[in-house]
């Protein structure tokens, strides 16, 4: 998993001033977007990601939405919140199979 920052990033001047990393990749998460976070890697590219935990699967799950400067902070908010991210995680929950209770036999019925 990414070292994750502390800092909230709010403005484009944050998200162009982000640091890289040494090594491995830096999350920078977004102020007023939840799972919205800013990975930067050490060569300076950066790319918007959402984090989302489906109900049923229970396991965080990466969106890409794209790369800096390409997308925006303002259209990157506003893909995590209207881009569908809610039918991509119940199309993901539906597929997942459901847990069945085994079936009782006719052995274990009382008499």
């Amino acid at each position: 998993m990414p070292k994750k920052s502390a800092a909230l990033i709010s403005t484009d001047r944050e998200v162009h001033g982000a640091k890289a990393p040494q090594t491995g990749r830096a999350e920078y998460r977004v102020a007023g977007s939840a799972g919205l976070v800013l990975r930067v890697t050490p060569d300076g590219r950066r790319s918007w990601v959402v984090w989302l935990k489906p109900h049923k699967a229970g396991k965080w799950r990466k969106f890409t939405l794209g790369t800096y400067p390409l997308i925006t902070l303002a259209r990157a908010r506003q893909d995590a919140l209207r881009h569908g991210w809610a039918r991509e995680l119940q199309r993901a929950a539906d597929a997942q199979p459901a847990p069945t209770a085994p079936a009782p036999s006719s052995t274990d019925a009382p008499r």
